[in-house]
């Protein structure tokens, strides 16, 4: 993730944009954490898939960009 306070600009990937929150967060990972790691991945590759079967020009894994206000 990056942040320019001089022109206001923030840029993350879909990855930090899904993990992203405000406020404290409990950061203690462990089994479950590697486990909801491994099960998301799952159904992401499976989704992705499923999504390049039906629309073979869609992108994935794009940054984004915006204006901060």
């Amino acid at each position: 993730m990056q942040f320019s306070l001089e022109t206001r600009t923030v840029s993350l990937s879909v990855g930090e944009f899904a993990g992203f929150s405000l406020g404290p967060v409990d950061s203690s990972g462990g089994p479950q954490g590697i486990w909801r790691a491994q099960l998301g991945q799952h159904w992401h590759h499976e989704l992705q898939q499923r999504t390049l079967a039906e629309a073979p020009a869609a992108q994935f894994e794009v940054v984004i960009e915006g204006r901060v206000t």
